[in-house]
């Protein structure tokens, strides 16, 4: 299996080949196990897709975007990774977009709720959600960077 998989033209910053052992995943505990295994499969069938995006940090770099994707290219068991150069505002303004997509989807539901009876429903799953994603990122920062 080649870095085939990734499509450089994809990406909007500077890329470069890099050792996958350098980069740096702080998401270790997976949402979507059947994600990344639906991802590894398409890469093996020959899918493409933009390459993950890293921010450089002290000769490492930081996975900011595409964790699926890394997780299911690791499994791959290949040496180098195709990646997109990230600067800190770019990583930035990406969780800026995240956080905004989040809010904007919260208040959609909540100016439903004297309108649309699913709406509280749909409010709680959507708020549950958010703290099962917050508490799987706590417990990969913890695994992460505890011994």
């Amino acid at each position: 299996m080649s870095q085939s998989c990734f499509d450089l033209r994809l990406a909007s910053s500077p890329t470069r080949h890099i050792p996958v052992r350098r980069v740096v995943d702080l998401l270790v505990v997976t949402h979507a196990p059947h994600r990344v295994a639906q991802y590894r499969q398409a890469m093996l069938s020959g899918d493409r897709f933009p390459p993950v995006s890293v921010l450089p940090v002290f000769g490492w770099f930081l996975l900011t975007d595409g964790h699926k994707r890394f997780t299911a290219y690791k499994s791959l068991q290949t040496a180098q990774i195709p990646v997109e150069i990230w600067t800190i505002p770019q990583s930035v303004a990406h969780l800026g977009r995240q956080t905004s997509k989040e809010v904007t989807e919260a208040c959609r539901l909540v100016s439903e709720l004297g309108r649309d009876p699913q709406a509280g429903t749909q409010l709680k799953k959507f708020l549950w959600s958010r703290v099962v994603h917050y508490r799987r990122l706590g417990r990969s920062l913890w695994t992460k960077l505890t011994p």
